[in-house]
């Protein structure tokens, strides 16, 4: 009877302790992925990498001004690996039980995501993190995550970002 008469005070406090432990239950999760992934501003030659470690099938198909290579998991995970004409990762998104390493995922990005990231604001399903140098945007209940990593500067000239997904 007592916890229905908690006060707003001690009901926020709670559900901002219960976003924190979410955020670090999420890193964790995170951070035991694989960890050889594309990474964002580097040369698409790591995509047969991901694949062989990844055990997945890949499948590459032509967007307008940019290619795709798609790997599919045994888990049933895929990652999308958008690659630029000049060869340059410039997006990665994924969407499966599991999230990738993002410290791997995003390579000399994600110094700048951590520390933006940890600024907040939270949320319990979803996150957006803008940067002078990238977006990342993850979602989803548990087992069924989402998400994608943007590097503006590099999306070809005439691609609109609203299709990495």
């Amino acid at each position: 009877m007592k916890a229905l008469l908690l006060s707003p005070k001690i009901s926020f406090a709670r559900s901002r302790l219960s976003s924190a432990a979410l955020l670090a239950i999420l890193a964790s999760v995170l951070c035991s992925y694989h960890s050889a992934w594309g990474r964002l501003g580097e040369n698409a030659a790591s995509i047969e990498t991901d694949r062989q470690q990844l055990s997945g099938q890949i499948q590459t198909y032509a967007g307008t001004g940019f290619n795709v290579s798609e790997i599919t998991a045994p888990d049933g995970t895929t990652v999308r690996e958008y690659v630029a004409p000049d060869g340059t990762v410039f997006a990665v998104a994924w969407r499966g039980s599991r999230a990738p390493n993002l410290s791997s995922l995003l390579g000399n990005y994600y110094g700048e995501y951590r520390d933006a990231a940890v600024q907040g604001p939270f949320a319990l399903h979803h996150s957006s993190v803008k940067t002078a140098h990238i977006m990342v945007e993850t979602g989803g209940p548990m087992r069924a995550l989402w998400g994608r990593a943007i590097v503006p500067s590099l999306v070809p000239s005439g691609v609109n970002p609203d299709v990495i997904k």
